[in-house]
């Protein structure tokens, strides 16, 4: 056991069980520490022991290259470490903890107990026990050449498809009115579309590992964002994102199924604007009013012919309407979130109480725009001020009233997710990275007006299939083209299919499937930002100007090693030998899920 202060201790994440390198050099010293552990103390199940070091040691050594003051906090409670087998394929359980403690024992990790949980005393921090590595782990750290970006936050074939649904949590008060739920994944059967979505995400993070994404703003690799009692909560700009697709709530597969996984969903939209992809300025498009619009869409109404130009949120507050000062960007905001939520809701109390927590938490942004006008203008946001609001937009909407505190959310988000899977198909088809945050996109500018064409033809797709579907329940459309294509060869981060492109242009930069890098200081064409607010446009989404920022010293350095780690794996990958190990590994895994997909089903 070690001493660390209060402030190291703080500076500290929690174990993960699945980060993963196929490097034959982390491979050996794995080897190395498990013939250790044998030694010291034989197990009747080495393969066990073997899997869980394998584990344990490549999430310390990548947390090691990120920052060697970054301590690592793992639970001893064997209850923390159940989950479904099929989101656990490398049979991760309780021995972990049996595993850590080996590795104390062998002078292999260094460590501060955890504190009892605060059940157990009235004052003071509870936390569990901290771990870190020792000097002779740091020395075998050193001896093995690794490059952080080798390590993949995933198995290559880990799940990327998950259903969750909600359960009453299992330790709550009894005199609770209404019980606290937790999310929980559960087993599912493959259908043929399952495998096709998990064929493309699992194609859509390969393509995203090659991809050096950053905020070339930033001074640190990290950015903060704030909850409603001011809490920071560091966001940090992790080179590898393993993305996955999650639905929740029944019927299974038909509510949710947004995408999730990425460090820059979080990140606050002010930052977002500063996001560089592959050393290029990007651009964000978005939805108009999504949710709304396609509830008038699951009437067969076209809210953009119905409403004569008008705003989905546009509905009378006199208490804002009539203040002497301009609050009309915190009225939209408010109005926006209150319509969502009244959405997502079963009540009006849900609704309103999720609503004043939004903007509560808005406001300990240092970044937003969003102020809260001052108590004279509105003295309390409760339930007797946001019911009159919540009445005007069901006045002001009287086709879609009835979907109001319906919670129809679910199956409004499932409906973005198909919008976004689309798009996340057809760009990774071109091998174009195109990043999402639910209904929202981020894409290099150049791409920008080929990102806004693609959003439409697959609102306006979406659309027609809702109506289809109204009229002829059973109806089962085939997906796009672009799956059977994607599926026709060999994927990997050595060596790229060769795809077919639509159009010459749009892929400019892109050369053998591989991201030709720009170095920084790339300029977008200066009539983009024009072209993309045509009047075409104005309609169905809405565009974020594009921001050109003089990439900082530590953004520069990034792309830097990024670039070179790229080199060293082109060089690896055009000796004759390869990877040996790696490609093996990775191979297995390709042919096994392009195996499992009929691809006449798609054509």
């Amino acid at each position: 056991m070690s001493t660390k202060s209060a402030n190291e201790l703080d500076h500290s994440v929690q174990l993960h069980l699945y980060p993963s390198c196929y490097s034959r050099q982390v491979a050996d010293l794995r080897k190395e520490i498990f013939d250790r552990c044998q030694a010291h103390d034989p197990v009747k199940k080495p393969d066990v022991l073997k899997r869980h070091i394998n584990k344990v040691i490549s999430f310390m050594f990548e947390v090691w290259l990120r920052d060697p003051k970054l301590l690592v906090h793992v639970s001893m409670d064997n209850n923390d470490y159940g989950i479904k087998k099929k989101y656990n394929k490398r049979g991760i359980t309780r021995n972990t903890k049996d595993v850590v403690n080996k590795l104390i024992a062998i002078g292999l990790l260094d460590w501060h107990p955890g504190m009892p949980p605060k059940k157990n005393f009235t004052f003071g921090k509870s936390f569990w026990r901290r771990i870190w590595p020792s000097k002779e782990l740091i020395s075998l750290f050193k001896k093995a050449s690794v490059h952080h970006l080798d390590f993949l936050p995933y198995d290559l074939d880990d799940e990327t498809i998950w259903q969750n649904i909600k359960v009453p949590k299992k330790k709550q008060k009894s005199n609770k009115k209404k019980p606290t739920l937790d999310t929980v994944p559960v087993d599912y059967s493959d259908t043929p579309a399952i495998k096709a979505m998990r064929l493309v995400m699992v194609c859509y993070n390969e393509l995203l590992r090659t991809t050096h994404i950053d905020i070339a703003s930033a001074e640190k690799p990290y950015t903060s964002v704030f909850d409603r009692f001011g809490k920071e909560t560091k966001i940090w700009q992790k080179p590898n994102s393993f993305m996955k697709r999650v639905f929740t709530g029944s019927p299974y597969f038909k509510r949710g199924g947004r995408i999730y996984g990425g460090w820059w969903e979080r990140c606050h939209s002010e930052h977002r604007k500063d996001i560089y992809i592959n050393g290029n300025p990007t651009v964000e498009v978005d939805f108009s009013a999504t949710h709304p619009i396609l509830c008038y869409a699951k009437e067969g109404v076209n809210w953009f012919e119905h409403s004569n130009d008008q705003d989905v949120y546009d509905v009378e507050v006199p208490e804002l309407d009539q203040a002497e000062e301009d609050y009309s960007t915190f009225k939209r905001f408010m109005i926006k979130i209150l319509m969502l939520n009244s959405l997502n809701a079963s009540s009006e109390e849900e609704a309103f109480d999720s609503t004043r927590y939004e903007i509560t938490q808005q406001d300990y942004s240092p970044k937003s725009k969003i102020k809260r006008p001052p108590k004279n203008v509105i003295p309390k946001l409760d339930y007797d001020f946001f019911r009159p609001v919540l009445q005007s937009l069901r006045d002001k909407h009287p086709i879609i009233e009835h979907y109001f505190l319906t919670n129809v959310a679910g199956e409004l988000q499932y409906i973005d997710s198909q919008i976004t899977m689309n798009l996340i198909e057809h760009f990774t088809f071109l091998h174009i990275p195109i990043l999402t945050v639910h209904d929202s996109y981020i894409i290099e500018a150049k791409y920008g007006q080929s990102l806004i064409n693609a959003m439409q033809a697959s609102f306006m797709q979406e659309r027609t299939l809702m109506q289809l579907k109204a009229a002829k329940p059973n109806l089962k459309p085939k997906r796009k083209k672009y799956l059977h294509k994607i599926s026709a060869g060999s994927y990997n981060h050595s060596v790229s299919p060769e795809f077919g492109v639509e159009n010459d242009n749009l892929v400019e930069g892109y050369a053998g499937g591989r991201t030709k890098l720009k170095q920084i200081g790339h300029n977008a064409q200066a009539n983009a930002w024009n072209n993309m607010k045509s009047v075409y446009n104005r309609d169905v989404v809405t565009v974020s100007p594009v921001k050109e920022v003089n990439p900082t010293e530590r953004y520069q350095m990034s792309l830097k090693l990024h670039q070179q780690w790229l080199l060293q794996q082109k060089e690896i990958t055009d000796e004759e030998e390869g990877y040996g190990f790696e490609d093996q590994e990775v191979d297995v895994v390709y042919e096994s899920l392009f195996s499992s997909i009929n691809r006449e089903l798609y054509y």
